[in-house]
């Protein structure tokens, strides 16, 4: 059998013997390269993972980037607006005076000149000190007493809480002066509103003890 196939090797050309050598050399050298072209095909795999995830990245970010773009002018304004508008209903400070003098005008506008203010004393709990305002008198000085009901605890430091200042407010007046200055008080810049309204009913004028509720954004200390 040997003999037979070495005969027949014998018999092909030589050119043919070079082009079996030259595949059996081409076939032997694939299989020695196998796990080095597996290894770059895997690296090759692996590069172009990162580059994938580089280009979603890049796509995220340009996405978020025109959800978060920078406010125009016209948006800044807006925000400007905004501010002033707090501020002027929440003010950062409890501004006592310019308070009461407001609600003194428009007490003085709705014919009702003998009203009186009172607010808890800082320094002793329960004492109230009172100031009365009359005909187109006006106030100087500081107010004294300023109770304010602290924020609700657990907040963060420097955190602007709304904090509540209560003002008594005494006076004798008619219905329909009753009635416009209410509605002065709702139409001031600040946040005031009406805790409570006691109205005794006499002649000729009735008898009003008036509770409001004025707000400030002081921002919160550390105890």
């Amino acid at each position: 059998m040997f003999k037979q196939l070495y005969l027949t090797y014998k018999a092909i050309s030589p050119s043919l013997k070079l082009t079996i050598y030259m595949i059996v050399f081409l076939i032997i050298s694939g299989i020695i390269s196998l796990p080095l072209y597996l290894s770059e095909i895997n690296m090759l795999k692996s590069i172009q993972s990162a580059i994938n995830k580089v280009e979603d990245d890049v796509t995220k970010g340009k996405q978020l980037q025109a959800r978060c773009s920078l406010p125009t002018e016209n948006e800044k304004e807006v925000w400007n607006e905004m501010e002033n508008e707090f501020s002027r209903s929440i003010p950062p400070e409890k501004k006592l005076l310019s308070l009461v003098k407001d609600i003194a005008k428009i007490a003085h506008d709705c014919s009702i000149y003998d009203i009186s203010f009172s607010m808890p004393d800082a320094n002793s709990t329960g004492n109230h000190s009172t100031i009365s305002l009359s005909g187109t008198d006006t106030m100087a000085g500081p107010i004294p007493g300023a109770g304010a009901i602290p924020p609700t605890q657990g907040s963060e430091t420097g955190v602007k809480t709304p904090h509540q200042l209560l003002i008594t407010t005494s006076f004798h007046c008619r219905y329909r002066d009753l009635d416009r200055f209410l509605k002065g008080i709702s139409d001031l810049p600040r946040v005031v509103k009406v805790d409570t309204l006691k109205i005794d009913r006499k002649l000729p004028l009735m008898s009003v003890k008036m509770t409001l509720n004025a707000f400030y954004a002081k921002e919160r200390e550390d105890a």
